[in-house]
């Protein structure tokens, strides 16, 4: 990520309350439901990418985890550098389940000012299909808190 994307989202949260950005949800059910699914015990180690102030572009963990939750961060990786390091993050450190949460190929084409890249259900598993096998893929239209829709695609693997 560059300093200026870094720049552009310390502003975002420093300016902005959770009602006036577009992802903000009272409960994230579709998430809630994937996470779930996968049954993990209350010691399984969780990561929940985008959900702080990270750079997960230049996040190296000292571990593995059982599951990779990432709900509408990796729409924000534009170019081939970026999404092949995202994938090959999660690649080496994801040991059990992945779920991802990105614009579909019917979202928008920009989301808080910057470029997204859109996702078929077809399309994130040919993404993550080194390493991955898709089990569950679905659609689901956001509300956002300023009465808008977004439209996603959500998708869960499981580490072959």
């Amino acid at each position: 990520m560059t300093s200026n994307t870094k720049q552009h989202w310390e502003t975002v949260y420093e300016t902005k309350t959770p009602e006036q950005v577009s992802w903000t949800q009272k409960i994230p059910e579709t998430s809630l439901n994937f996470i779930n699914s996968f049954q993990l015990s209350k010691e399984a180690k969780i990561m929940d990418i985008g959900g702080g102030d990270s750079d997960v572009l230049d996040f190296i963990p000292d571990t593995s985890y059982d599951m990779w939750h990432d709900r509408a961060a990796f729409h924000f990786l534009t170019t081939k550098n970026q999404i092949d390091t995202y994938i090959s993050l999660t690649q080496k450190f994801v040991s059990r389940n992945l779920i991802i949460g990105a614009f579909s190929d019917n979202g928008p084409l920009k989301c808080s000012g910057l470029e997204i890249t859109q996702y078929s259900k077809n399309k994130m598993s040919e993404a993550f299909n080194a390493g991955f096998e898709p089990i569950k893929c679905i659609r689901e239209t956001h509300q956002t808190p300023f009465k808008t829709t977004q439209d996603f695609v959500f998708c869960s693997f499981k580490k072959q």
